[in-house]
């Protein structure tokens, strides 16, 4: 099962807005039948690769409508959340491999428009 929530909120502040917003996403752990069971390599190992994970990700951003500018803010992967993705188990030698996903990052955009109407 996957879902996400989301909400924003947004403010008249001075020449511009600001607004900011968080984002959930949720992802339940994938069932582990037989059929998808590598026996060579640990079931503990497979069920923490198919694990339950929830990512927070949030935006601060203020615009300047006028001038075509607007500054934001954002973090994805608030809680630091550290999970890895299967990618694959199994080979002719017995080689598994896993990703890593993004640890919390952090950003900060400038963004000017040209030519807009």
């Amino acid at each position: 099962m996957r879902y996400s929530i989301g909400g924003r909120y947004e403010h008249d502040l001075g020449q511009g807005k600001i607004g900011g917003g968080l984002d959930w996403t949720w992802r339940s752990h994938n069932n582990l039948s037989p059929l998808r069971i590598d026996p060579l390599f640990p079931l503990a190992l497979q069920q923490k690769l198919n694990g339950s994970i929830g990512l927070l990700n949030a935006r601060v951003e203020y615009s300047l409508p006028d001038r075509d500018l607007n500054f934001a803010f954002f973090a994805t992967n608030l809680l630091d959340k550290h999970y890895q993705t299967q990618a694959l188990l199994s080979g002719p030698l017995g080689i598994g491999t896993a990703q890593t996903q993004e640890p919390r990052m952090w950003g900060f955009s400038v963004t000017k428009r040209f030519g807009s109407e």
